[in-house]
């Protein structure tokens, strides 16, 4: 060591350069390889030591002996320092002084690196993204698509927006969902036929079974949980668009089932329905 002009005390004394004081007097080299790190004050053990070879670290080899070693799997060594791999990720390659090139964040999750004091972290990928195994950054969905929850790992849990349907391999991300034809509908990604005589009326896009509409003469009902379309009983009508069976007015019938208006409806025997009225008023009279 060395001390300035005028000390007194050995605790005046400064070690040299590449050197730390473990005791008043008593300065300790830094092992080969290594070079003295100083933050603040005076280095005063071998952890001021640093190794200068990147991706390795200073590692206690026997009593008082050390060694600059290779960063071993699950870690990375930047600036002589060993580190731990963030929870959640992993890595077989030593040697290593980059935390992305150390460390894979299992699918689903990415590498986030805030620097500063912060340490690197996995984070869970958003909804409405996805992160392949690896990612050091989330993937959105492409145009007209989301996922169900957070945490996807793939593309493929990418699901199109109702009354849209993925349809083969997209030229452009823009062609990756297409619009649902007519005549079915597009929930959750996947197309269906509209249940037997019924349809969307012609248009596209439908998003639930709602949109299609029995034909004329049907009405919609639930059979063991699906739903049908069943034609219109004698003596009921059933008219495009509402899906229901509606009753002919008194003393009147139908000559046959699967009826559309209420024209369809005729008066009984020895009754009838005066011209002036409509089928929306639809009293009969009697013939005496």
């Amino acid at each position: 060591g060395h001390s300035v002009a005028g000390s007194r005390f050995n605790t005046d004394c400064e070690c040299n350069e590449n050197t730390y004081q473990v005791a008043p007097g008593n300065c300790q080299d830094c092992p080969d390889g290594t070079i003295l790190f100083v933050e603040s004050g005076k280095p005063s053990s071998i952890d001021s030591c640093r190794c200068t070879a990147a991706g390795t670290f200073l590692q206690q080899t026997s009593d008082n002996e050390y060694a600059c070693n290779a960063c071993p799997a699950n870690h990375w060594c930047a600036d002589g320092i060993k580190h731990d791999c963030p929870l959640g990720s992993s890595g077989d390659s030593v040697g290593v002084s980059s935390v992305h090139n150390a460390c894979q964040c299992e699918a689903g999750t990415y590498l986030h690196v805030p620097g500063g004091a912060e340490l690197p972290q996995c984070i869970v990928c958003r909804k409405n993204f996805y992160c392949p195994s690896a990612s050091i950054s989330e993937t959105m969905c492409p145009v007209n698509t989301h996922t169900l929850t957070t945490n996807a790992a793939d593309q493929s849990e990418c699901i199109c927006d109702d009354g849209l349907f993925h349809l083969g391999t997209p030229d452009t991300e823009e062609e990756f969902c297409t619009e649902c034809p007519a005549d079915t509908y597009c929930e959750g990604g996947v197309q269906y036929a509209c249940p037997a005589d019924s349809s969307t009326l012609g248009y596209g896009g439908s998003k639930h079974e709602d949109s299609c509409t029995c034909t004329s003469g049907y009405f919609r009902q639930e059979m063991d949980g699906v739903t049908v379309c069943t034609e219109c009983s004698q003596g009921k009508y059933c008219i495009l668009g509402t899906n229901v069976e509606s009753a002919c007015f008194d003393d009147a019938t139908t000559l046959y089932a699967g009826a559309a208006s209420a024209d369809d409806c005729k008066c009984g025997i020895g009754t009838y329905r005066p011209v002036s009225y409509t089928h929306l008023t639809l009293p009969t009279k009697r013939i005496v």
